[in-house]
């Protein structure tokens, strides 16, 4: 969906590298959070574990409720791939990672 076309190119290696590090570091907080890895109390506390997964599942919820708007903020995704992706995978997949990130705090 990104990089399909010569103005468009693809997302270099550390941007993905990246992505894919924040992504696992989130499931890891998600692990310490719910218990099943250690938290070291020289590297955050409990509360600080909470406060952010509870800004992880608000990042998730506005990729979710953004991806169900965005066609109207960015018509020019209408007719491509990522434009009927968006709303019907991405963003459902989206409210459900901040929903369970939610109900590992709760």
């Amino acid at each position: 969906v990104i990089g399909m076309g010569p103005d468009k190119p693809m997302p270099g290696l550390g941007l993905s590298l990246l992505v894919a590090g924040a992504m696992l570091a989130g499931g890891a907080l998600l692990l310490v959070a719910r218990g099943v890895l250690p938290l070291d109390p020289s590297v955050a506390s409990p509360a600080v574990v909470r406060w952010l997964v509870w800004a992880m599942a608000g990042v998730f919820a506005l990729r979710g409720l953004g991806g169900l708007v965005e066609r109207w903020i960015r018509p020019e995704i209408q007719g491509t791939r990522y434009g009927w992706a968006s709303p019907r995978i991405y963003s459902p997949l989206c409210l459900l990672l901040a929903a369970a990130s939610v109900a590992v705090v709760l």
